[in-house]
């Protein structure tokens, strides 16, 4: 089942599958306090890649810990910050042009980087330029967003009387169907279409509706 995303986050397909995974706590001395069996950090990493495929994109909410290991994880990765994560420049992917007897130059996009990857041949007569980037994350969100109009996905729990909330947050806490710390899900990464294969939620539009006919709903 393909989920309907708003236009803008419709690029996370890639022909591939979305994928969710929160709290990994990378290098965190203190997750084992939240869990014995807390697998190391390069464990950690090997179960989130494995069947993650080149075209799938994965999407984490937020508590990454050391940012390093990020570079180690396949596919399109997407944040969304959590209370322990600081900076968003510190998880961003950037891009860097090499060669052509110039200083290396740090860019923000791919785009920017292959303009100054052209102006350095043709300066210099010499192809042998590259570009590298530093493999982190392809998008970075500072907070909770709605990628349509029924899901909303956050580091921290949101209460909301529509639609869904996925989560991280609440370590130990496996009554919620949509909490995804990495200790409730067992240190699996989780598909967005099966976590919500058979939910049936209305929009805030459908409650308004339902309001405005009689039904007793808010909006």
């Amino acid at each position: 089942m393909k989920i309907k995303l708003y236009k803008q986050f419709e690029n996370w397909y890639h022909g591939g599958t979305i994928w969710l995974y929160s709290d990994p706590h990378f290098d965190d001395p203190d997750s084992k306090s939240i869990d014995p069996n807390w697998p190391d950090s390069d464990t950690q990493v090997k179960m989130i890649n494995e069947g993650l495929g080149k075209n799938d994109t994965i999407i984490f909410l937020g508590d990454i810990g050391n940012e390093e290991w990020v570079k180690k994880i396949k596919g399109y990765k997407v944040l969304i910050m959590g209370n322990h994560d600081k900076g968003k420049t510190n998880y961003e992917k950037k891009f860097t042009v090499h060669g052509a007897y110039k200083p290396d130059l740090t860019v923000n996009t791919f785009e920017e980087a292959v303009i100054e990857r052209e102006y350095r041949i043709f300066d210099t007569s010499n192809a042998d330029v590259r570009i590298s980037n530093n493999g982190l994350f392809d998008e970075v969100y500072e907070g909770p967003i709605f990628i349509n109009d029924k899901i909303l996905l956050s580091h921290e729990p949101i209460d909301i009387h529509f639609g869904i909330n996925i989560h991280g947050h609440n370590h130990g806490l496996k009554g919620d169907k949509f909490n995804i710390c990495a200790d409730v899900v067992s240190y699996n990464k989780i598909r967005l279409d099966s976590l919500l294969e058979g939910v049936k939620v209305k929009s805030i539009h459908e409650l308004c509706i339902d309001r405005a006919s009689g039904r007793k709903h808010d909006c």
